[in-house]
C-alpha cells in the first residue's frame, strides 16, 4: 500500500521502536535518517515526529522530523489542532505554523481560542494566523511555515544525502 508516495512499512514495532529511539542519537544523520524512514509508518509516526520537531537534540534533526510531518499532511492536522490546548507556549506556535500551512479557513475558530490567551505573542499569533489564512494582509514577521526559506536548503541537502543513502 502506497502512502505519501512511498511504500508503507509493514507493522514492526521493533523497527519503529528503533527508528523513534534513533530521533533522539547524539548522532546528527542517524537522528535525521530515522525521521525520514517514519513517514513510512505513516500516522503512527506523528507523536514522535512531533516530539522531535519540537524538542530534538539538533537542528538537523527537528527539521527532517518538520519536512516529513509536511509531506505527511492532513493527518496531521487533528493532532496540531490538540496542541493549542497545551501549556507549552512553543508546542502552541509550532502548532500554528503546520496549521497555516496544511489547512485552511475551517480550522480558524481553533485559532481563535488564542486571541484571548494570557501571552501577548500567543494572542499576536493567533491574530495573524487569522489573517493569513483569511487572505487577509497580515505582518511579514509571521512565520507561515514550519520550514523557513533559508532551512529549506539545508533541508534538500540533508534529504539529498538520505536519498543517496538509500541506494
Amino acid at each position: 500500500m502506497a502512502v505519501f508516495g512511498r511504500n508503507m512499512a509493514e507493522p514492526d514495532d521493533d523497527r519503529f521502536d528503533n527508528l523513534v529511539e534513533s530521533l533522539g542519537s547524539n548522532d546528527i544523520y542517524a537522528g535525521s535518517f530515522a525521521a525520514e524512514e517514519l513517514e513510512r509508518y505513516g500516522e503512527k509516526s506523528i507523536e514522535p515526529l512531533i516530539e522531535a520537531a519540537i524538542n530534538g537534540k539538533n537542528m538537523l534533526v527537528r527539521l527532517s522530523a518538520t519536512a516529513v510531518l509536511m509531506r505527511i499532511g492532513k493527518p496531521v492536522i487533528e493532532f496540531m489542532i490538540s496542541q493549542l490546548g497545551e501549556d507549552s507556549l512553543k508546542r502552541k506556535r509550532v502548532a500554528v505554523e503546520f496549521l497555516c500551512y496544511l489547512s485552511g479557513e475551517e480550522v480558524i475558530p481553533h485559532l481563535e481560542q488564542l486571541l484571548t490567551h494570557e501571552h501577548k505573542s500567543m494572542r499576536w499569533v493567533g491574530g495573524e494566523s487569522i489573517k493569513f489564512l483569511k487572505k487577509e494582509p497580515y505582518d511579514e514577521n509571521f512565520q507561515t511555515s514550519p520550514i523557513s526559506p533559508a532551512e529549506q536548503g539545508v533541508y534538500e541537502e540533508l534529504r539529498r544525502q538520505y536519498e543517496d543513502q538509500l541506494e
